[in-house]
């Protein structure tokens, strides 16, 4: 009979769940059932995941995950210069809040400026200026509205922060299930399930980078991965867990392990949800172990390199969605207001009117383009 991983209750048919061994939340699709509990699944171990998607939500807006389920939720941030943004799903970003001022003029009349988010949400400012200014005229106004397109002239300034008692707890339980559907006993993960379930209990996971333990690593590719090993582990029961290629962690199921053999992996592209075979090693001593529990296994410069790599191509792919979205805008403004009927032939003056349109509408992200090449031209 199954049991439950961390309550050891039996496992039925009334109480199973499914566990994502990579959350869905950062684009993990492989689901084990016949591990977790629902109580436990949707307690303690949702409060863990909830933090460990939070402190992975910038690297999967810039990375461009795909999720099973779910957009993911946009993410305020800050410019340089200060100003705050919302960094939406699609790569697009729109001011984090909408700004409304006033402004006595002249003959009792009144200037008002409005910048707001959606088109909904201008309507629904406008609407009250109307019950406070009776005589506004609403429809024009709306009429008059419009989609600009503004970019940031400066850096977005992201706050990465990762680990956490919560975020570890659920590195950990990933493992530990991924452990236990490849046929490790439950009870034989001392050192995770002391973690995971005693208050106070030392944690049982660590940050790698002194070497890289997946073996001919596919370059340019932001995996997730998570692995469990007992070769050449100087008597352990090891997992080792990537989030993006650049969060690399070592836990310890148990340090003196004697059940039956175990090396295996699951490895994805999150931005594809593909399947990747890797070849890992996790031959590493308890020395090692203990080290990188204490950050003793992150050599000068080492977590920037893997940056470094993940996320200049995360740059190029944004770099051509925003490309891409500027010119699909600018094809759908002018369609729009070019005022033919469908196939019509067009004459030099459409071809005109055509061309300015599309100028119109492409201005602001040539004008970002241009800008970027001059900042970044050798003074």
């Amino acid at each position: 009979m199954k049991e439950c991983v961390l309550c050891d209750v039996a496992i039925t048919s009334d109480n199973d769940s499914d566990e994502h061994i990579i959350i869905n939340a950062v684009g993990g699709r492989y689901k084990v059932s016949g591990v977790l509990c629902i109580r436990c699944n949707s307690g303690v171990g949702q409060a863990w995941d909830s933090a460990l998607a939070k402190d992975l939500h910038s690297l999967s807006l810039l990375i461009g995950i795909k999720r099973e389920r779910g957009e993911l939720p946009s993410l305020k941030v800050e410019n340089l210069d200060g100003e705050e943004l919302l960094l939406h799903a699609d790569g697009s970003m729109s001011p984090a809040r909408a700004t409304f001022s006033q402004t006595p003029e002249g003959s009792g009349a009144m200037k008002i400026e409005l910048v707001a988010r959606t088109p909904e949400e201008a309507r629904k400012i406008l609407k009250g200026v109307k019950r406070k200014y009776p005589k506004f005229d609403l429809e024009s106004a709306i009429a008059n509205s419009g989609v600009q397109s503004r970019y940031s002239e400066s850096p977005l300034n992201f706050i990465m922060e990762f680990g956490g008692p919560l975020s570890g707890r659920s590195l950990v339980k990933s493992v530990l299930c991924f452990a236990v559907v490849n046929g490790v006993v439950p009870q034989h993960c001392i050192n995770a399930r002391q973690y995971l379930l005693e208050d106070g209990a030392e944690a049982c996971f660590g940050y790698w980078y002194e070497s890289d333990l997946i073996l001919r690593r596919p370059e340019g590719i932001p995996l997730h991965c998570v692995t469990v090993s007992n070769r050449g582990t100087d008597g352990q029961l090891l997992g080792y867990v990537e989030f993006f290629g650049v969060r690399r962690m070592v836990v310890c199921l148990a340090e003196s392990y004697s059940g039956a053999p175990v090396h295996t992996s699951y490895c994805i592209d999150p931005r594809s949800s593909q399947e990747i075979d890797i070849e890992f090693d996790l031959g590493l001593d308890r020395a090692d172990v203990h080290a990188s529990y204490n950050y003793g296994r992150i050599p000068d410069g080492s977590i920037e390199r893997a940056f470094d790599c993940i996320l200049s191509e995360a740059v190029k792919r944004s770099a051509l969605r925003a490309r891409d979205q500027a010119i699909d805008r600018a094809v759908q403004y002018t369609i729009s207001n070019l005022g033919l009927d469908e196939g019509a032939i067009l004459t030099e003056p459409d071809l005109e009117k055509l061309s300015g349109l599309l100028m119109h509408e492409l201005t602001p992200y040539l004008v970002h383009i241009i800008g970027n090449m001059r900042r970044r031209a050798p003074r």
